[in-house]
């Protein structure tokens, strides 16, 4: 149920809803950040015998959900928007509680969003858990995890300038994020643990901001190709590295940055 004097959303996993009191049953929550619900639109969506209202600054809204959204999965609702989508007619996809076991690809003007970062999860062990194609889109507050030899968490290798924010990003076996072939995202406010590089920048120049980023294996961050990086307030541990840099000059401030 939506709360308007807090602007959030309550409920679970489990999407028990009842209608009689309007509550969600068992413990779970999730929310949605009061200045993130602005705008005039506004979506009905269908839950058992209630319907729920959400305010939103986007025309078009989708529900992933396990039970009860739109759509089971985050890419049948990006492959439902993807052909509707343009700056005049945004699209954003809420993702509700959940283990998504697939590989989302990130179009423009499709923003995903995750409702609660910690239940949100992007999984996949065949592939990237995450490819980004996409300008003007933003990808945030999810986990997301990648598992298996050369599977990145996110990886972006298309000339687009997508934003990464407030995510949990995991690589068991290889690089955290890779930047390639003019691949120049806004990484924020993200905690990127990896088994490789935590990022891989080959020929881009990523903004990365107020991060924390580990590798267990190999470096913080991997500049090359003429990669040019602005690391600001972000926190680099590295069982290699901390940032390695070859034919690079990337401008670092206000980071705290250790090789183990």
């Amino acid at each position: 149920s939506f709360d308007a004097g807090t602007s959030t959303w309550s409920g679970t996993a489990t999407y028990s809803f009842d209608a009689g009191t309007s509550t969600w049953a068992n413990t779970a929550t999730y929310a949605t950040k009061a200045d993130e619900l602005t705008g005039t639109s506004y979506l009905g969506l269908t839950v058992g015998t209630a319907t729920v209202a959400m305010k939103t600054a986007y025309k078009n809204t989708l529900i992933v959900a396990k039970e009860g959204g739109h759509y089971n999965t985050i890419s049948e609702a990006i492959a439902a928007a993807y052909s509707d989508a343009f700056a005049s007619n945004p699209y954003l996809i809420m993702v509700m509680p959940g283990i998504y076991e697939e590989q989302v690809n990130l179009y423009s003007y499709i923003d995903i969003r995750g409702s609660d970062i910690d239940s949100c999860i992007i999984k996949n062990a065949t592939g990237h858990a995450v490819v980004i194609n996409a300008n003007y889109s933003t990808i945030s507050n999810l986990t997301i995890q990648a598992e298996g030899d050369d599977h990145y968490g996110i990886y972006c290798n298309n000339p687009v300038f997508p934003t990464i924010k407030d995510c949990k990003i995991t690589s068991v076996d290889s690089h955290g994020v890779v930047c390639g072939n003019g691949g120049n995202p806004t990484i924020q406010n993200c905690i990127i643990e990896a088994y490789g590089r935590g990022i891989y920048c080959g020929g881009t120049s990523p903004i990365i901001k107020d991060c924390m980023i580990r590798s267990t294996n190999d470096d913080g961050i991997y500049c090359a190709g003429w990669s040019n990086p602005t690391v600001q307030g972000s926190i680099i541990e590295a069982y290699g590295r901390g940032i390695f840099c070859s034919q690079s000059s990337p401008t670092i401030k206000d980071c705290m940055i250790r090789s183990t």
